[in-house]
């Protein structure tokens, strides 16, 4: 009778041993669409891989390179054991974005202004903008109501708080726009930060979480 007997393969990055069965394998490999529970807690989970030729063996980090299941790379198991198990559930009510509409008084002048200061607009159309820089993004539109515009603030978190002010310090839109920038002050909650306003009037403070 064919041997049974599980794999048993440690890895250097995994807490405790990992077991991942061959049939479990090729979907792994070949089919992402696995339930989210199948994957728990993905350093400490044990998935169990039988291979009717081999006997119990232990197989160290290094030995990792080069060795199969049924074709299969072990490594690339692994991998693609772990990004599934990482992939967030997918759900109806999932948010992509969320954007504010800032106000612009002079709309092309707060427009050159936002890319004067690191900003690209990635479209313009129909009294509204959009801009980004990485991953946050804002909607510029052409519209303004002073007591709306002389309230409005937003907030930019940033990971290098100074490069930030030096850029926006070089670009000298303090003297071409007559804004205000502020120093970087040290805030009580944990992150330090300053103050710029747009040619519009709207306040932003960009920080950086410290420790």
């Amino acid at each position: 009778m064919p041997d049974q007997r599980p794999i048993n393969v440690k890895t250097a990055n995994m807490a405790g041993s990992t077991f991942i069965d061959v049939n479990l394998a090729r979907t792994i490999f070949n089919d992402v669409n696995l339930s989210e529970a199948s994957f728990e807690n993905v350093a400490l989970r044990e998935v169990k891989i039988h291979n009717a030729n081999m006997t119990n063996l232990q197989i160290d980090h290094a030995r990792l390179d080069g060795m199969r299941i049924n074709g299969i790379l072990v490594s690339d198991l692994l991998s693609a054991y772990r990004a599934q198990a990482v992939k967030p559930a997918s759900h109806p009510l999932q948010v992509t974005e969320i954007k504010a509409f800032v106000p612009a008084k002079d709309f092309a002048r707060s427009k050159q202004f936002y890319q004067d200061i690191g900003f690209t607009m990635a479209s313009d159309g129909g009294g509204v903008a959009y801009f980004h820089a990485d991953h946050a993004s804002f909607l510029l539109q052409d519209f303004y109501v002073e007591t709306c515009a002389d309230n409005f603030m937003m907030h930019l978190l940033v990971k290098d708080v100074e490069a930030w002010w030096q850029r926006i310090h070089d670009s000298d839109v303090v003297t071409r726009y007559g804004v205000s920038l502020s120093g970087i002050e040290v805030q009580p909650w944990r992150m330090k930060d300053f103050c710029l306003t747009d040619p519009t009037g709207v306040l932003w403070r960009i920080g950086q979480n410290v420790d």
